[in-house]
């Protein structure tokens, strides 16, 4: 009953910031789709829709237009993953808004990467028949520097001194590091160029 006449009655005039994410239910195999109203003045929950595609999206849009015809003019900034379905609708939605990438997905994007190209090098180590160098070693280029152990400190420190893709690799992520500092987008903008530049020398697409 609470639930129905907050839903009768609620209000979307005045939403500018946006946060949308997605959540596992049925052993991971379901999701949902979950958008916040994230204006400093103002953080609530504004939707639920089923799955986690286009239609749902687009559902998402045509449900606050008929709350409030102004709502996508509105709205001035989306935070999301980087999930394709939510960007496209996004685009296509409210072109004129500002799509911020929130720092636990782009991060774990490193992570990931970082896992590939570490199983890469270990398997070229391998049948070079070298030393298996990079065994127990996935924590210390996962962690921060600062969170890790002493004998993961010790790992770290003689695999520096090694010529390693993944060291490499690891350089590069924790130098990305320094891009959340930026509060100017003229200096973080000239931070992400030199940084690919950076990338794109090292050579490490992982396979």
């Amino acid at each position: 009953m609470v639930v129905a006449y907050g839903l009768a009655h609620r209000s979307v005039k005045n939403v500018e910031s946006i946060g949308i994410d997605e959540v596992s239910y049925k052993s991971g195999h379901q999701y949902m789709t979950l958008v916040y109203q994230i204006d400093k003045d103002c953080r609530r929950l504004l939707w639920v829709g089923k799955d986690r595609t286009k239609k749902t999206m687009r559902r998402f849009f045509a449900d606050m237009w008929h709350l409030d015809r102004s709502f996508r003019r509105n709205v001035k900034v989306a935070c999301t993953d980087m999930w394709k379905a939510y960007l496209h609708v996004i685009k296509e939605k409210i072109p004129h808004a500002v799509n911020v990438l929130d720092r636990f997905h782009v991060m774990q994007k490193f992570g990931k990467a970082l896992d590939q190209i570490r199983a890469q090098e270990l398997r070229r180590l391998k049948a070079e028949g070298k030393e298996p160098v990079l065994k127990q070693s996935r924590w210390c280029f996962l962690k921060r520097r600062f969170n890790l152990t002493r004998s993961q400190k010790g790992k770290l420190k003689e695999l520096v001194n090694m010529n390693l893709n993944i060291v490499k690799a690891y350089l590069l992520k924790e130098q990305f590091h320094k891009f959340w500092e930026y509060r100017s987008p003229t200096w973080a903008g000239k931070f992400l160029d030199n940084w690919c530049e950076l990338v794109n020398e090292a050579e490490l697409q992982p396979i």
